[in-house]
């Protein structure tokens, strides 16, 4: 009969792992140091980049109003430090370095702008908030409407204003009783008639402004250190990819080392270099 391998011929010992390592220590810790020092110098190369980040009291529409062609391009012609190959790749990369997002639950919006410095972070993250702030403006018949109710309103008031002085020039007039009690009552809803209607009037004229400092949660911040490249990261990652990569090369290059005294195993070797087109 044939003699079949027993099961300790394709076991591999602790031992023998242990002094796989060993005669491999110096390559196995070197080479993940190296990359690894390679990665960090590497990640030192890389331009810094900066996040400014602010907080506005602003509906969740506003979201889409901040990304608009029209106000990307406003905010292009005033970032001189953006540039592509093109108009259309300009306002590409510009579009990258902003994210808005709407909290509904909170109803604020958070705007995140990026640049290689800390001031350009925080100067495109106003930019951006103030241009939208012209491009939210009412134009067109909504402007037409808003400046004819302004109209009417006004004359209104001025009408209820004179009603007021009149009434309060003649009061000494007033004989007490029934028709004292009627223009005191008279008197009383004129003025409150002037109240809504100057609070009317300054709502039609704040949209003619936009929102103002009054929707800042938090004011475009100044970022003190940059958010990327994360160099630590960069480097311990590379570190330890590099290291397990040598303990598999190390491990393989055994099993080959192994494997070369034994002659059916060479003859399959040869085989799989030759099929590789390998020496």
């Amino acid at each position: 009969m044939t003699d079949q391998p027993s099961q300790d011929d394709y076991e591999i010992s602790i031992l023998d792992i242990l002094v796989v390592l060993a005669e491999n220590i110096r390559l196995i810790l070197l080479v993940p140091v190296v990359i690894g020092l390679v990665a960090l110098g590497v990640s030192l190369l890389i331009p810094p980049t900066y996040q400014s980040v602010s907080l506005l009291s602003l509906a969740e529409s506003s979201e889409s109003g901040m990304k608009s062609q029209e106000v990307m391009e406003k905010v292009l012609e005033k970032t001189d430090w953006i540039k592509g190959s093109n108009r259309e790749a300009s306002l590409k990369k510009l579009s990258s370095k902003i994210q808005v997002s709407a909290d509904k639950k909170a109803n604020h919006l958070t705007v995140t702008t990026e640049a290689n410095t800390p001031d350009r972070a925080r100067d495109l993250n106003s930019l951006i908030i103030n241009e939208y702030r012209t491009y939210s403006l009412p134009k067109g018949k909504a402007l037409d409407g808003i400046n004819e109710n302004i109209r009417i309103l006004s004359e209104e008031l001025s009408v209820l204003e004179q009603a007021a002085k009149k009434i309060s020039a003649n009061v000494d007039k007033v004989v007490p009783g029934t028709e004292g009690d009627n223009v005191a009552r008279a008197y009383a809803t004129i003025n409150d008639k002037i109240v809504n209607l100057k609070q009317g009037l300054y709502g039609l004229r704040q949209s003619l402004l936009g929102f103002g400092s009054e929707v800042f949660i938090q004011v475009p911040t100044l970022p003190e250190k940059p958010v990327k490249p994360k160099k630590a990261q960069i480097a311990i990652m590379a570190t330890l990819a590099s290291g397990f990569l040598t303990i598999l090369f190390v491990f393989i290059r055994a099993a080959f080392r192994n494997l070369s005294g034994d002659a059916e195993a060479s003859e399959k070797l040869a085989r799989i270099r030759k099929g590789l087109g390998l020496k």
